[in-house]
């Protein structure tokens, strides 16, 4: 039996995180979906359309979805701009399904409004007037509201970006809402309204999509290794998982000077219950962790040097202001030295940190720079991690950056997987920094970093 076809409308105008954000949330709760691409093959388009079981995976999607605007049940489709054939592919579907939501719709007790959507072209009184006739056969006998009970979806796509400009719309559909998604959350969320906010905070869109695509789950627990103000961390914690920050910065951990610091994100949103705190932690010698499967999620946007770069923990043997205090017996409050930390390094730990500390099943969901001359090759690799989506958002013609979602698909062998070497191309990472000029000099062929024994560097004795 062929199963009803629903569809999408898109809000969200990064276009590659779309498909893999409803794929993520269809894998979260254990459903399955089908995308139409022969109703469908323009990713800028505003509409998609898939096959589901029901209306109860569809709703499920949308109590998470940050992508989405609405879902519709379809009544009927056109790729041909007639409107006539759409109408009386409406009219055969709804003779031949009697859907439950028309012999609701026509109760004369309930409300209901035709609800037009058009792509690239404005919607004309008379062609309103000119479809409310062809579709007369529905027999709505409620009264008409700009906030119904029952809305009743008439779209097209006029795909306004091709050349030559189309005469007729290229697609179209006309089904029942069935349900909104989560828009609201990226208003309500946003660095507009946040308090302790940083030069890095990722904006709370692109934070709530990266928790979805990451398949957070309520109850779980989310690590972020380089939490900055906290934006990944709050947007879990809004789906009712627990969490864990680390960064080395130490201005992190204190806040500002008038106590407002990382807490006072999550104390405005009241998700302080689902907070467990922030620790300086540096990366590259990740020993504060035991050996084990800890975390259900990491989601981290790593500091590469555009904005602020990334820094870790070195021990100088040089006599400095503090080392002069100490021998002198003065009061001296300890600051550990950082040095910077290189692109190749804080990718390599990141990778092996994460194969080591995840659930079985856990994912990994970072934020890669990269230029025009990336490959999907260039993505360092793990064999305990597998990539299972990668999106790119755009940011101009040089540069753009991607979320790389990893799942962890077996279990971290100390003695099997010391030493693994991570290999990927820096040509697309970031080489005009002048932080990294001379690691990319020569970014012509695939470098190799070998890593360091875990025994030197992982988990102090206890």
């Amino acid at each position: 039996m062929t199963q009803p076809l629903y569809a999408v409308h898109w809000k969200s105008t990064h276009q590659e995180f779309r498909r893999p954000e409803l794929e993520a949330l269809c894998q979260l709760h254990g459903d399955a979906i089908s995308f139409r691409d022969d109703l469908n093959s323009d990713p800028t388009s505003p509409f998609d359309f898939f096959h589901a079981e029901g209306e109860d995976v569809v709703r499920r999607m949308a109590s998470r979805a940050i992508t989405v605007a609405a879902f519709c049940e379809v009544w009927g489709t056109c790729l041909t701009g007639d409107w006539d054939a759409l109408a009386q592919s409406v009219q055969a579907h709804v003779e031949k399904t009697s859907p439950v939501s028309l012999k609701t719709a026509r109760d004369e007790k309930l409300s209901y409004y035709l609800k037009y959507i058009s792509y690239g072209r404005k919607t004309r009184t008379a062609f309103k007037e000119e479809m409310a006739a062809k579709l007369s056969f529905l027999a709505f006998t409620g009264r008409e509201e700009l906030h119904p009970q029952f809305s009743l979806y008439i779209a097209s796509d006029w795909s306004p970006l091709a050349k030559p400009p189309p005469t007729k719309p290229v697609r179209a559909f006309i089904g029942p809402l069935i349900c909104e998604a989560q828009r609201s959350l990226v208003d309500l969320y946003s660095l507009k309204k946040r308090e302790f906010l940083g030069t890095t905070s990722m904006d709370s869109e692109l934070a709530l999509i990266s928790v979805n695509t990451c398949q957070v789950k309520s109850g779980g627990l989310v690590f972020d290794p380089f939490v900055g103000t906290g934006s990944f961390l709050i947007s879990a914690a809004a789906f009712g998982a627990y969490t864990l920050g680390g960064d080395i910065d130490i201005r992190v951990l204190k806040g500002r000077a008038d106590d407002v610091g990382l807490g006072t994100n999550f104390e405005q949103y009241g998700l302080s219950h689902l907070h467990q705190g922030v620790v300086r932690f540096d990366m590259s010698k990740n020993d504060l962790f035991r050996d084990h499967s800890l975390f259900d999620a990491i989601i981290t946007d790593p500091p590469y040097g555009v904005r602020a770069g990334a820094r870790k923990v070195y021990m100088s043997k040089e006599v400095t202001p503090q080392k002069q205090n100490e021998a002198e017996g003065r009061p001296n409050p300890h600051y550990a030295q950082t040095v910077p930390y290189s692109v190749p390094d804080v990718l390599c730990d990141l990778i092996e940190f994460s194969a080591r500390t995840l659930v079985h099943g856990g994912h990994l969901s970072y934020w890669l720079p990269t230029t025009p001359g990336y490959t999907d090759a260039d993505l360092p690799t793990h064999p305990c991690l597998e990539v299972v989506s990668n999106s790119e958002q755009p940011l101009n013609k040089r540069w753009s950056r991607r979320l790389i979602t990893m799942k962890k698909i077996s279990a971290f062998i100390p003695g099997e997987h010391e030493g693994i070497v991570v290999r990927f191309h820096l040509a697309v990472l970031l080489p005009t920094l002048s932080l990294y000029h001379e690691l990319c000099a020569d970014s012509s062929t695939s470098h190799t970093i070998p890593k360091r024994s875990l025994a030197t560097r992982l988990f102090l004795p206890r």
